[in-house]
């Protein structure tokens, strides 16, 4: 999940008599400069927005995600909105929910003592910028101390914290809540202590070698950990991984029963597309355009179980 600063372009205005032309490239211009300024805008999120203070009595518990620059799309200004809409739509879900959002980046997995040491062996595998950062969010939270951390497309079902505010479960053992990965897990909601966290990217990072020139990803590699040394890390089934709907079309508020969170992944929107629960809406910046609607369908419907 990325974001990236692009310079403002300048246009000079050519001495010419086409004016048509000059007015018709004024426009296209002037279109192509606000969609700038509002990247660069929102690029902001890198920095002013890397810990939303809380002034609340009570001290909201802290969630965390990883958004980094993916520089296999640095120039796509449509996917930098997206990738944008996705994170604005999980920071204001999560601080809804009753948590403090943090937004952890390249600086912080940049503070690990063997960032270049992993850097090196994540440069041997044959992956694309998103897979291979991936890899950097479990050197950030080691160095952030641990605790919960999210996908930027994982968003919480319930309105209050679902007791983050307290110790971390298992005493801080490591948590992989989303276990629908078969012999493994998929990353989409974690938990644990900072030395958990440093012992899992040890873990996952001494893969990374046996899989020189080939595709490899983090997920994978927690996969490989969970066959080899079954036991070592503990996997839950709390993450929805599909939109869930009965055949009323209205959300299946049984099927949700004691989930945590929903991951919209890329298959689980493509899958919603295939199932006709929703219609692709010319709306959409993203697919957090349907988290966000599933949420307000879920407090819609389900407010009993909620309460219960």
């Amino acid at each position: 999940k990325c974001t990236v600063i692009v310079d403002t372009m300048q246009y000079t205005h050519p001495t010419t008599n086409k004016v048509v032309a000059i007015g018709t490239l004024a426009v296209f211009f002037f279109i192509l400069i606000s969609q700038t300024v509002e990247l660069y805008q929102n690029n902001n999120i890198q920095t002013t927005i890397r810990r939303n203070t809380v002034t609340d009595e009570t001290k909201r518990p802290v969630i965390h995600t990883f958004h980094a620059v993916n520089k296999d799309h640095a120039n796509n200004l449509i996917y930098q909105q997206a990738q944008m809409d996705l994170i604005e739509t999980w920071k204001q879900m999560w601080y809804d929910a009753g948590w403090d959002p943090v937004i952890l980046t390249e600086e912080d997995a940049q503070s690990h003592p063997d960032y270049d040491m992993y850097e090196e062996q994540l440069s041997k595998l044959k992956v694309g910028h998103y897979d291979h950062l991936c890899f950097h969010r479990w050197m950030a939270m080691s160095m952030k101390g641990g605790g919960w951390m999210t996908d930027t497309d994982t968003y919480p079902l319930w309105t209050e914290a679902m007791d983050g505010g307290g110790p971390l479960p298992f005493d801080g053992a490591f948590v992989a809540y989303d276990g629908s990965m078969e012999d493994g897990a998929v990353p989409s909601l974690l938990s644990g202590s900072a030395a958990e966290w440093e012992r899992m990217l040890k873990e996952i990072m001494s893969y990374v070698p046996n899989h020189e020139g080939e595709f490899f990803s983090d997920m994978r590699a927690l996969r490989e950990y969970n066959v080899d040394k079954p036991g070592r890390f503990v996997i839950g089934h709390q993450v929805s991984t599909r939109i869930r709907m009965n055949e009323k079309g209205e959300i299946d508020c049984k099927a949700l029963d004691g989930k945590l969170a929903f991951h919209l992944s890329h298959r689980a929107e493509k899958d919603m597309f295939e199932d006709g629960h929703y219609e692709k809406d010319e709306n959409a910046r993203s697919r957090a355009f349907y988290a966000r609607e599933y949420k307000k369908q879920f407090h819609e419907h389900c407010s009993k179980l909620e309460m219960d």
